[in-house]
């Protein structure tokens, strides 16, 4: 994992991708071979099941006094706002989480660490990482 992998104020993806950009070198020029899997994280955010989401959680022992606060922002009814105008209660958000939210990085991470080891595990000459 890549400390600049989640948002932060004057911080780039950039530094992650160059990191793992150095590292696949590195491990090319040793012999081993590099993958890299990209996801649409628009999407990704977007399609994340919450109930999947908190199994998982409940699996990895995340503490759930700050996953339930969390989602209650992420599952909280929304209005567009432009201007001095609003737009309809929007609601229903049972597949999506908030883009933004210094919470969503982790949830993206818990969603898929699981599959990831699994993966580690079936093709062990190719280490994965999330």
């Amino acid at each position: 994992m890549y400390e600049n992998d989640s948002a932060r104020k004057g911080q780039s993806c950039l530094s992650s991708a160059e990191k793992r950009a150095y590292a696949a070198e590195v491990a090319m020029r040793q012999g081993m071979r590099t993958h890299f899997m990209l996801w649409d994280i628009k999407k990704f955010f977007d399609s994340v099941f919450i109930p999947k989401l908190l199994d998982e959680a409940r699996a990895l022992n995340f503490p759930e006094g700050p996953m339930a606060l969390s989602l209650v922002v992420h599952q909280s009814p929304r209005r567009l706002c432009m201007k001095k105008r609003s737009g309809i209660r929007m609601t229903g958000f049972g597949c999506s989480i908030l883009a933004g939210c210094k919470r969503s990085m982790d949830f993206a991470r818990l969603y898929l660490l699981r599959m990831v080891q699994k993966m580690s595990t079936l093709y062990k000459e190719y280490p994965l990482y999330i």
